[in-house]
């Protein structure tokens, strides 16, 4: 009979893994490319069309705190299950939507539930890893990841035009029960829980977090690098079909291609794990995020803003993202290893929240969304800069001392 000590220790296999993580954030990019056809549908403006992707990253945001303390305290197989559960029926429900107003609604629980996959699915790779095989399983995973996202807007072109924006809907609702299935048979449990940790303890385990300055740094450096990217997401399809000219099929191959990005980032991350310092490849991130950020004002205000130059900068930009990703996230979950799960909840609940913010800037800016863009990129990608070199510099971490009280 195998011990608890011995099931925890079960790798969970990589493929299921990177799936489970990767359809938490599949349904924003699948649905880019339906915007306009939602807006022509359904009778609503273009802000309202990017509520389902603004309100979507905040359920992403608000769900992971709920599912963190509860896969440290419960484990990471129950919980994952059940988020995955909720993500499957308001996948469903979704579907059928009758307006914009219930459309919004599905799917910020649909992003309620799929956040699990985020959060569980990040605490699972970094369980009984540290250092830089932590680093590296983590850029494996953004670099597999990043092969469904980058995907998924040239499925959701051809869904749209073969068989009518709905159809988008209809493929999440049978992704999310396959992902469900396959998650209740294959996915094993990898986390210990102790018994010398109260639950009081695993309830404030956010507070103390959240005291911690190095902790802080390293969430606030990931998510102003990471998922600033999403003004581009919220402004591509306006800013490339409506203002630049470019056609569906066009727009689906410039996003892929950019969004590629995130495996080259991430390929590179893995690589540098081993061979350089953290500050080393976290500032090199840094000078990609703010040169193209630059480069693309530069651009805008002298009118040589053009499809191409879009793609090659931003192309610039997401590779930064991602190879800023796996090195923020293993400093922030290393800070209290017990707490992994909470630790990736509340950095993943600042991802989100950054980039509904981001979204948001673009949705009330609606009328220049480049300009609302190339302001949010340069701003996140310097204030990303000042929070790793605050990393840098070793604040003294708080959340052990705090989190034993």
């Amino acid at each position: 009979m195998r011990t608890r000590a011995a099931t925890a220790n079960r790798k969970a296999p990589l493929s299921l893994l990177i799936w489970i993580t990767a359809s938490g954030t599949l349904p924003v990019h699948i649905l880019i490319p339906a915007l306009p056809a939602i807006v022509a549908a359904l009778g609503v403006s273009a802000g309202g069309a990017q509520l389902t992707v603004t309100l979507y990253l905040l359920g992403l945001a608000a769900g992971q705190l709920i599912y963190g303390p509860l896969s440290d305290r419960f484990g990471r197989r129950p919980v994952l299950l059940a988020g995955l559960a909720i993500y499957a029926l308001a996948s469903t429900a979704a579907a059928f939507a009758p307006s914009l107003e219930w459309l919004i609604v599905e799917r910020v629980v649909q992003a309620l539930g799929g956040c699990a996959g985020l959060v569980v699915g990040r605490a699972i790779a970094r369980d009984n890893v540290t250092g830089h095989h932590a680093i590296r399983r983590l850029a494996l995973l953004v670099m597999a990841m990043s092969i469904g996202p980058a995907l998924a807007p040239l499925l959701g072109a051809q869904l749209v035009l073969h068989f009518g924006w709905r159809s988008i809907l209809y493929v999440l609702a049978v992704a999310g029960v396959l992902t469900v299935a396959a998650a209740a048979i294959l996915m094993p449990e990898t986390h210990v829980r102790h018994g010398s940790r109260s639950a009081r303890q695993y309830a404030t385990s956010y507070a103390a977090l959240a005291r911690s300055r190095m902790f802080l740094a390293y969430a606030i450096g990931g998510a102003s690098g990471t998922t600033s990217f999403y003004a581009f997401i919220a402004a591509s399809p306006f800013l490339l079909m409506q203002d630049l000219g470019v056609s569906p099929a066009a727009f689906s191959a410039i996003y892929v291609t950019i969004l590629m990005g995130i495996a080259v980032g991430g390929l590179l991350a893995s690589i540098l794990a081993s061979r350089l310092p953290a500050e080393v490849v976290l500032r090199t991130a840094g000078g990609l995020l703010v040169g193209s950020a630059v480069a693309l004002a530069v651009a805008y205000a002298s009118g040589a803003m053009t499809a191409e130059v879009v793609t090659v900068l931003m192309l610039v930009y997401v590779v930064g993202a991602a190879l800023t990703s796996p090195y923020a996230l293993a400093g922030a979950v290393e800070i209290e290893p017990e707490f992994a799960g909470a630790a990736s909840g509340l950095y993943g609940f600042g991802q989100m929240a950054y980039g509904s913010l981001a979204t948001a800037v673009v949705a009330v800016w609606h009328t220049n969304p480049a300009r609302a863009m190339i302001g949010t990129l340069v701003a996140s990608s310097v204030l990303s800069c000042l929070a790793f070199e605050y990393a840098r510099r070793g604040a003294k971490p708080v959340a052990s001392e705090a989190l034993a009280d």
